[in-house]
């Protein structure tokens, strides 16, 4: 058999098989194209391939009749030599291969054809489990849909055939799926993820795809016409599971972004993130559950991307600057405080707040800037205090985000200790929702602060659910209160004008000190002077002020004559 098998016909069969071939059928044509020489070589007459195999997640059952890989020309005798092989993931391969018309082989040329039809399963198992093992890289382990991976197969794949503008595309992901994992456990939630992609899988026809892109997150590629009907399947998927023993029914509802019209030029990576962007405008607060991609989104997620890119470059680069607008006591129009507002100067233009601190909000990096801003007042207050200039008290806001640090209280007291600057000069403002999630820190903060001789007040009152409680437990020393209360209609409003006159009494029954910000008219102000509101700040009397305007205020402009009340 070794003079056989050193043959240069078997050498051509085995360098004719040796390519990386994923796909059983197509191995098994290359075997039929390359055998001739070596079944002449062992005078085969005719060989046949069987395979019957078993299904699996990375790969459905399989199994087809005998195929014929060769047959001779002198033909066959009929008493075949059966060989076969079980593989590890249980599937059968047999051969029968038939001598050549009038021949009978002897040991050795049995042994030889053996070890073909060996060699042959070797290389059809070796296309099979590189097939299996290319599927599994693209299926996700849990649930037995396609991952990312797949994902983006299918879409380079509908992207080079010119069809990905016949389909639409949505990213999911499923509502309080982190509570309901608590609540059941995490194989519980599992079960729920499985079950779930499963009738998202059941709703997908054999040209589109689901695929599951991590967590709770979904992502989905239909035809277009399908879309709508998608939208309201997923509105609500039923799925149950096992609770302390009990099974339990969850509705499941997805926040969703939808891409429904794919442009001609679109690849894969677009729709990815066209349909990311989307939904992240379901996120939100008062969004509503699915929202159509629009180009404007695409061009907002651009700008906001860039304030995470520039973000620290511009705090080094101190293009971040303190504006102080004037707080005024109505009893006498003076200039009793100030609010430190901030702003953006990037390549000599004033870039908006509303445009980069929601941004840095969601990514904890207004953090960074809040402590930035005490550091500037602070330095300001230093200079004035050594200059001779007396400050008033200004108020720094604190983002909600910041109630995580339990070293809050000890940071900001570290910085006004940095400069020498007494507590009396400052005021730390939180919005009135900043502790709804967090009351006990807040109210810890709230406590560490007054021991410390610094002042805290509570921002826009009036725009939560809470603002009772927090009169009631949160012993802070400024209400802020909301400028919606002084809008035209507000004013007029006979309800209105009672609601923000008892707040105003509450506010000062408690010894607290009222301020109503956004005051722009003369009819305003003397509404809040009548119901005791003690303070002010709005553009009736002064707008924003950089830095050098507002010190010619404190130097020569505390009284605001203008102004009559």
């Amino acid at each position: 058999m070794g003079n056989i098998l050193c043959s240069d016909e078997f050498m051509k069969f085995f360098s004719a098989v040796k390519e990386n071939v994923l796909d059983t059928d197509k191995m098994i044509k290359i075997i039929s194209c390359a055998i001739e020489p070596a079944a002449k070589e062992v005078f085969i007459g005719k060989l046949e391939i069987s395979l019957n195999s078993s299904s699996s997640m990375f790969s459905p059952a399989e199994t087809f009749g005998t195929k014929q890989i060769y047959l001779s020309s002198k033909g066959f005798e009929d008493f075949p030599q059966t060989e076969s092989c079980r593989t590890s993931e249980d599937s059968m391969l047999v051969s029968k291969a038939y001598p050549e018309k009038g021949y009978q082989w002897d040991a050795s040329q049995r042994e030889a054809v053996s070890f073909l039809s060996e060699i042959i399963f070797l290389f059809i198992v070796r296309s099979r489990l590189m097939g299996m093992a290319e599927k599994a890289a693209m299926i996700d382990s849990l649930t037995g849909i396609s991952n990312s991976r797949g994902l983006m197969r299918f879409g380079a794949e509908m992207e080079k055939e010119k069809k990905l503008n016949k389909y639409a595309a949505a990213y999911m992901n499923i509502k309080n799926f982190k509570y309901i994992n608590k609540t059941v456990g995490e194989r519980q939630g599992d079960v729920i993820l499985k079950k779930y992609a499963a009738a998202l899988s059941g709703f997908i026809d054999r040209d589109e795809i689901v695929a599951r892109i991590g967590g709770d997150n979904f992502m989905v590629i239909v035809r277009k016409d399908r879309i709508r009907k998608f939208i309201e399947f997923v509105e609500r998927i039923p799925v149950d599971a096992y609770t302390k023993g009990e099974s339990r029914n969850y509705e499941l509802e997805a926040r969703i972004g939808v891409l429904e019209n794919i442009g001609e030029n679109y690849t894969i990576g677009d729709i990815m993130n066209c349909t990311s962007v989307a939904y992240n405008q379901t996120r939100v607060p008062g969004s509503r559950n699915c929202i159509y991609f629009s180009d404007d989104m695409l061009e907002k997620s651009l700008r906001e991307k860039s304030v995470s890119l520039y973000f620290s470059q511009a705090l080094k680069n101190h293009e971040f600057v303190v504006y102080y607008q004037p707080k005024v006591s109505l009893v006498d129009n003076s200039l009793c405080g100030c609010e430190a507002l901030v702003r953006w100067i990037r390549t000599g233009k004033i870039v908006p707040p509303m445009e980069f601190i929601p941004v840095l909000e969601r990514e904890g990096s207004v953090c960074r800037l809040d402590f930035y801003m005490l550091d500037c007042v602070c330095r300001d207050i230093r200079d004035w205090l050594d200059r001779g200039i007396t400050p008033v008290r200004t108020s720094v806001n604190f983002s909600k985000t910041h109630l995580h640090n339990e070293k809050l209280a000890n940071d900001i007291l570290a910085v006004l200790n940095k400069y020498g600057v007494d507590s009396k000069y400052i005021e730390v403002e939180l919005t009135e929702s900043s502790g709804y999630e967090n009351y006990p820190a807040l109210s810890d903060f709230v406590k560490k602060m007054n021991s410390s001789g610094v002042m805290t007040s509570i921002d826009d009152f009036g725009t939560g659910y809470s603002s009772i409680n927090l009169l009631k437990d949160l012993n802070v020393n400024v209400i802020k209160l909301d400028k919606s209360f002084l809008d035209e209609k507000s004013v007029e409003s006979r309800a209105n004008t009672v609601l923000i006159k008892n707040i105003v009494n509450m506010v000062n029954e408690l010894d607290m000190l009222p301020i109503t910000e956004g005051v722009e008219t003369i009819q305003q102000a003397k509404f809040l002077k009548r119901i005791d509101c003690k303070m002010a700040q709005g553009f009736l009397f002064d707008r924003p002020l950089p830095h050098d305007e507002f010190e010619k205020k404190l130097v020569s402009g505390r009284t605001y004559n203008n102004v009559e009340l």
